[in-house]
């Protein structure tokens, strides 16, 4: 059967926001905490800037949203392939959407300045549905809105949560290759295959 939906992960597996968070992060902080904060976020970036932001006095995000919104410029495309090898699959039929963590904004924002909001269908986003990841809840009611039996489709994203929403939810768990988590722990975590470069979707979508 043929994958007739791919699900993705947002900042960290299409989008590459590592310079960005860190930069936000440094950003909020005084200026002679900037070296030890850029020090903390670099080792620490796929953590919530919450905790970060707390050891250096600084309380709630309001100031790293903004400065995150301000430097969006900074995040890239972890591959020039990535709009071809979408518009390819949805030429072919395949639908596309994004389930992320980021608040709306900021998720819409970086889809934007990435030129790839137009290829996706439905975008949820943190606090847009009742459950949070990695609650396969989350993925159920948002292929259900769609309209997608979770056997049909797949996930793809960058961190062991991505991976235990995506094969509890009964849809395919596939981990971004490029991801800062070890590949055995994605596998444990219920990874079913490892998609090395974003141009591979195609041929793993359709020889499924």
């Amino acid at each position: 059967m043929s994958i007739r939906h791919i699900g993705f992960d947002l900042d960290g597996t299409l989008i590459d926001t590592r310079e960005l968070i860190v930069a936000s992060i440094v950003g909020c902080v005084a200026p002679h905490h900037r070296e030890r904060a850029s020090e903390r976020a670099e080792a620490r970036v796929r953590e919530s800037p919450t905790a970060i932001l707390a050891e250096f006095g600084v309380s709630g995000l309001q100031s790293y949203w903004k400065l995150h919104a301000r430097m969006c410029g900074h995040a890239r495309l972890f591959s020039s392939h990535t709009r071809a090898t979408l518009e390819r699959l949805r030429s072919h039929g395949v639908t596309l959407s994004v389930v992320t963590s980021l608040p709306a904004q900021p998720a819409n924002k970086l889809l934007a300045a990435a030129g790839l909001r137009d290829l996706f269908g439905l975008v949820d986003t943190y606090a847009s549905r009742r459950f949070r990841k990695p609650a396969p809840e989350l993925l159920e009611d948002h292929l259900a809105e769609i309209g997608i039996d979770p056997s049909q489709s797949a996930y793809l994203g960058d961190t062991e949560g991505d991976m235990q929403m995506a094969s509890r939810a009964g849809a395919h768990a596939w981990a971004a290759g490029w991801s800062e988590a070890p590949r055995a722990r994605l596998r444990e975590a219920g990874a079913e295959r490892i998609i090395v470069a974003i141009e591979d979707l195609i041929d793993t979508a359709f020889r499924h």
